[in-house]
């Protein structure tokens, strides 16, 4: 017995040693991952510094003589709580990473994480029961009781378990500079013009114009039988996925194949065409909820497509004709998707002669961690997910972490894209870009280190200034906002500007407008002027000012309305009715007085916001200060009548050829309703557009008199798309790893 608890005790003063020590060498990775597990904020610091040092005392206690149960009983108690916030999370669908050795490992959590705690808090029973049995000396002591024999096979096991974890560690680390090697590969051969993820053989598959095998498969979705001929009646690409429901890559690809089928159903039918049985594929499609799943049953149709692996694609045309060449993984098969339906140049491989270079920017960049909100509805949250979009595209491999504590406003499940969740795996970046105010950055040290920021008044506050000189730079969209950080004291060389993007493709595209109606039942579409605002309800965007000039302009027997779009989420968002019912009383006159005045409050998607745009004529902001406003730049590469405000980045991309500009003077910010923000604000300006000059325009728009502007969308659609962004974000990106690795050669060379 005395041999089974040496044994029993051995992993355990090993794992928390390694735990303990670990999470000392990385106080802040500590409180990081504590914030990702949803611990409260209060608790993270406390929590964080604690820890450590209740692993280590665990560990020594184990090694001792007389504390060895109650070592024990503390290593039970932190794995059963270390078991419940790792089920919890995994129960939400979170994947945040465990940190449970610091800087030595991490990787998000997963069932193997689950079960290695249980394991080990059986274990830890173990040793209490049999503590309480027998004598327990300290670990030293066991050795000395232990006959030469024992030793020696002791002795021998451990020399076997080091073995194969020096194995294991070896294989881990290939693997992961497999990948590396790849992304290399991929990078070199970018530059040239080359895709190698598209690059198929050219024998596979049936060939480009070819009739594709027609086919009449059980749908897993109630059992209808589905053609070939069916799916091009919607005279619509067809992309055919061919997977198997115990594919490990097709599972991968399975929450992108649910994305594609949400949001580009007017653009293209995708079909899986699933091998195994009905019981597997539909147990794999509970995790999912993909449309489409055809059973192929003993029909080899597979073949008949020539297919040989799986997840495959091809897609036809909706003649029937093979219109795309048959590729084989999810690296082929998403490049293939993206051709199809305009999200990306179709392929041009090498004929003969040079190949000619594309204009992706060149860089060193391989891979970067991106650290922001993505599952909300802020303009934060959007930017981050156009951003690693374009990223993907660009070849960069991403590591996204989730900032949850951002906003309480989140998307809808429906609305979310699952496919930003599965990139939480370490790609070994060297770059870590964060998508926050400067107080909220958790620094990578082992990394160069750049946040991309803005704000909304002529200088941003001084408790940011001295957190952001620890990063290597610190990206704004626009000159108006570079200049109210340089007012507030930062070095201007740590200062680098990026413009944001619009999704060209989705907004060059005609939309049907969204069916509003007004209270009463009557359709907005009747009104010949129709005016939009999109708006967060806080004091930086006016609302009060926007329906001030409307009511000076309007009345209610005018051909005209005002659709706002008002998100209430935030710590003013209960005090909405009552400042309404104020603000008439204030404003000297009812609403009704004035042309309908309609609140729209639904959440929508990035992909439905076109549809409320292509609802207006005009679009109008009144706002304060802004550090880019993406609702008006939609709007304007929606093709809308502007009516903006003549200050910060308003300034960046519209003038007064494309826009009604409202004169503005600066003030004293005065918020109210929020301490928080109201701290930020503090000793800051704003402007207070001219409230009579914007109902001026509005009612020369009503009454046809104004000079119309030219339209802004052929502008924002040509120089601002995401593509671009992204390419300048890679050369600053690829500046800061070049800057950080020179800084570090020249204080390691002598």
């Amino acid at each position: 017995m005395y041999l089974a608890l040496l044994l029993a005790r051995v992993p355990l003063v090993v794992v928390f040693s390694l735990a303990g020590l670990g999470k000392l060498a990385d106080p802040i990775g500590s409180r990081e991952a504590m914030t990702a597990f949803g611990v409260p904020a209060g608790l993270v610091k406390p929590a964080a510094l604690f820890l450590p040092f209740l692993e280590i005392a665990v560990a020594i206690a184990l090694l001792s003589a007389g504390g060895v149960r109650w070592g024990a009983v503390g290593a039970l108690a932190l794995l059963v709580l270390f078991i419940i916030a790792v089920g919890y999370n995994l129960a939400l669908g979170r994947r945040p990473k465990c940190h449970c050795f610091g800087q030595i490992h991490s990787a998000p959590i997963g069932p193997g994480t689950l079960v290695r705690n249980i394991v080990l808090a059986l274990v830890a029973t173990f040793i209490i029961v049999e503590a309480g049995r027998h004598a327990s000396p300290s670990a030293f002591a066991l050795l000395g009781a232990i006959t030469t024999s024992g030793r020696l096979i002791l002795a021998i096991d451990l020399l076997l378990l080091a073995l194969i974890l020096i194995q294991a560690w070896f294989t881990l680390h290939l693997v992961r500079q497999n990948g590396r090697l790849i992304t290399r590969l991929e990078a070199v051969e970018a530059p040239l013009g080359i895709d190698g993820r598209a690059l198929v053989d050219e024998h596979a598959g049936l060939y480009v114009g070819t009739k594709a095998p027609d086919f009449a498969l059980r749908s897993l979705d109630g059992g209808a039988v589905m053609t070939l001929s069916a799916l091009c009646g919607h005279e619509l690409p067809v992309l055919l996925i061919f997977g198997d429901p115990d594919c490990g890559p097709c599972a991968q690809l399975m929450p992108e194949i649910v994305n594609w089928q949400r949001n580009y159903s007017d653009k293209i039918t995708i079909a899986l065409l699933a091998t195994g049985s009905e019981e597997a594929n539909r147990a794999k499609n509970a995790e999912h909820g993909l449309r489409n799943i055809l059973l192929e049953g003993d029909s080899n149709i597979s073949e008949s497509y020539q297919v040989n692996g799986t997840p495959a694609a091809m897609v036809v045309g909706k003649d029937g004709r093979v219109a795309g060449r048959l590729v084989l993984g999810p690296g082929r098969i998403r490049p293939l998707f993206e051709r199809t339906v305009g999200l990306a140049p179709a392929i041009q491989l090498p004929v003969q002669g040079p190949t000619t270079p594309t204009t992706k920017t060149s860089s060193h960049l391989q891979a970067i961690s991106v650290r922001g909100p993505f599952h909300g509805v802020t303009g934060y949250d959007h930017h981050v997910r156009e951003f690693v979009r374009e990223l993907h595209r660009q070849g960069i491999a991403v590591e996204l972490q989730d900032l949850a504590s951002w906003h309480p406003a989140r998307l809808p499940d429906a609305m979310r894209d699952p496919w930003f969740d599965s990139l939480q795996q370490d790609v070994g970046a060297r770059v870590a870009l964060h998508f926050c105010m400067p107080h909220q950055v958790i620094r990578d040290r082992t990394k160069a280190n750049v946040n991309y920021t803005m704000f909304e008044a002529d200088r941003v506050p001084v408790s940011w200034i001295q957190p952001s000189r620890g990063d290597d730079f610190v990206i704004v969209p626009t000159d108006s906002s570079r200049r109210a950080w340089i007012a507030s004291g930062q070095r201007e060389q740590q200062l680098r500007e990026c413009p944001l993007g619009i999704d060209a493709s989705l907004y060059s595209a005609v939309h049907e407008p969204m069916n509003l109606t007004l209270p009463d039942g009557s359709d907005i579409g009747r009104f010949r002027t129709r005016f939009l605002n999109v708006s967060e309800w806080i004091p930086r965007k006016n609302v009060d000012g926007l329906l001030r000039s409307w009511m000076k302009a309007t009345t209610a027997k005018d051909d005209a309305v005002l659709i706002v779009k008002l998100s209430r989420n935030g710590p003013l968002r209960d005090m909405f009715p009552s400042w309404l019912a104020s603000f008439e009383q204030h404003a000297g006159g009812a609403m009704s007085s004035a042309a309908p005045i309609h609140f729209v409050e639904t959440t929508l998607s990035d992909h439905d916001m076109p549809r409320l745009y292509a609802t207006a004529t005009h679009y109008i902001s009144m706002s304060f200060g802004e550090g880019w406003d993406q609702a008006m730049f939609e709007a304007a590469a929606s093709g809308l009548e502007l009516i903006a405000p003549e200050h910060t980045a308003y300034r960046h991309y519209l003038d007064d050829s494309v826009a009604h500009l409202i004169p503005a003077r600066e003030e004293p910010v005065k918020y109210w309703g929020d301490p928080a923000t109201a701290a930020l604000f503090e000793g800051a300006n704003w402007w207070a557009p001219d409230e009579n000059v914007a109902a001026q325009y509005i009612r020369s728009a009503i009454d046809g008199h104004g000079a119309q502007k030219q339209s802004a969308k052929s502008r924002i659609l040509t120089d601002f798309t995401w593509r671009t962004a992204t390419e300048r974000l890679i050369e600053i990106l690829s500046e800061a790893q070049e800057t950080r690795w020179r800084r570090w050669v020249s204080l390691t060379l002598p």
